[in-house]
């Protein structure tokens, strides 16, 4: 027998209760998945850059006077603690916090449809990654206008390349940290008076979401809550909540037929 109208309301009003109350564990521990990535991105931004600077192109840092190695460094830290704050606030700022909505407890209680809670995990996905390339390109920017990177490399290369995602040989110890082509050009051996290719590449800062995860087991387990909350919960939740709506949809349907309906 199908549900009145009446009931089919009722259970809609305690599934949006639900969804609420779903908002403010989904906070929560999407807030500590951050708290703890925002720590890992800062070690690891100072690890790549140390790489870089010591494993990658130890000659050209030796190279800089010792007033611009630590200026460099004063930069490095400053980008690490940068990407920290920005990467814990990434909840809040993705937020839609409403004109009529003042704090963030009031608009975790008025969302109450999942494809809200949605739309709002995919938004955060994207702001973490657009954290994770700007401070990538920072560095690498940084790197190639100190001389610690090779000075033939085109002004857009380096972004073009973390836009590009482009995947490069594996490097032996170092994570976050990409290899990449810059072109190819014609070398001349004069013995033997024959040219040959030579294949130009450059490694360059790649902050990498995954690799961040698997380097750090902890955050690696924090993630998989999360993913279990958007992926299962939330799912389920959105599931239940489509159907309840096909349901009123159907008996507000058969009700408007019967109110007008009459045999001739």
């Amino acid at each position: 027998m199908s549900k009145s109208l009446q009931q089919i309301e009722k259970d809609l009003a305690d599934l949006e209760k639900q969804v609420s109350q779903f908002a403010v564990i989904f906070y929560e521990k999407y807030q500590k998945y951050l708290d703890l990535l925002s720590q890992t991105v800062r070690q690891q931004v100072i690890l790549a850059s140390y790489q870089i600077c010591t494993q990658i192109h130890p000659k050209s840092f030796l190279e800089l006077s010792l007033g611009v190695r630590q200026s460099l460094q004063e930069q490095i830290r400053h980008y690490a603690n940068d990407v920290h704050k920005k990467i814990r606030a990434v909840l809040d700022s993705t937020l839609d916090l409403k004109i009529e909505v003042q704090t963030v407890e009031e608009a975790l209680e008025k969302m109450t449809i999942p494809d809200e809670l949605s739309i709002w995990a995919q938004n955060i996905e994207q702001k973490i990654k657009k954290i994770l390339d700007n401070y990538s390109n920072l560095l690498n920017q940084c790197f190639m206008e100190i001389g610690v990177f090779p000075d033939n490399l085109p002004a857009t290369f380096l972004e073009m390349a973390i836009e590009a995602q482009e995947e490069g040989s594996a490097i032996t110890g170092a994570t976050n940290l990409l290899q990449v082509l810059i072109g190819a050009e014609e070398v001349e051996q004069d013995d033997l008076m024959v040219k040959e290719t030579k294949i130009n590449s450059v490694i360059i800062v790649h902050l990498k979401l995954a690799e961040l995860e698997f380097g750090n087991p902890a955050l690696g387990i924090e993630r998989q809550q999360v993913r279990y909350l958007v992926d299962d919960r939330l799912k389920s939740l959105s599931q239940i909540y489509q159907q309840k709506q096909r349901e009123l949809a159907i008996v507000q349907a058969q009700t408007a037929w019967r109110s007008i309906w009459y045999d001739s």
